[in-house]
């Protein structure tokens, strides 16, 4: 028999995770807990092997980045859960972290490299000056007559 059952509550806590684990998700549900003094909705993760995590706002934003905004898409994912520890109301305390299980994917295949591009052969005439091309002159041309500005004004001598 195991007595899992009667040594915890009904979800899943660090203290349950010695060691980092891979769980496929069967199934995402709400559930009504006391927080404080209020009664608050929040989201449950069933695995298939049917343990259940309650979800903070970390792990399902973790989630949604992953497999997206909606529950029933995660369906059939898998996810890797482990103790961690994170801050909870200014103290350090065990955590369960979920984050989405690396899949490996094929590989994509590898573009062929293309050929090099051909080198185009320069003619003769871009490197060698015409014969019939002019000398330019030596001298420069008259540079245009500055323009007009008006004199500074004159300032009244002061004596020190």
């Amino acid at each position: 028999m195991d007595m899992q059952q009667f040594m915890g509550g009904q979800f899943m806590q660090a203290a349950d995770v010695p060691q980092p684990a891979y769980l496929t998700i069967a199934a995402v549900e709400t559930t009504q807990l006391p927080d404080g003094g209020t009664v608050k909705t929040k989201a449950v993760l069933l695995f298939t092997d049917n343990r259940r995590a309650v979800l903070n706002k970390t792990n399902t934003a973790s989630l949604a980045a992953a497999f997206g905004r909606d529950s029933s898409q995660w369906i059939g994912r898998t996810v890797l859960i482990r103790a961690e520890s994170a801050m909870f109301q200014g103290k350090l305390v065990p955590a369960l972290r979920l984050y989405p299980a690396q899949v490996q994917q094929q590989a994509a295949p590898v573009p062929p490299v293309p050929p090099p591009a051909p080198v185009m052969p320069q003619p003769a005439a871009v490197f060698q000056q015409p014969a019939a091309q002019q000398p330019l002159p030596l001298t420069p041309a008259t540079p245009p007559a500055p323009a007009a500005f008006p004199a500074p004004p004159q300032l009244p001598d002061v004596p020190y």
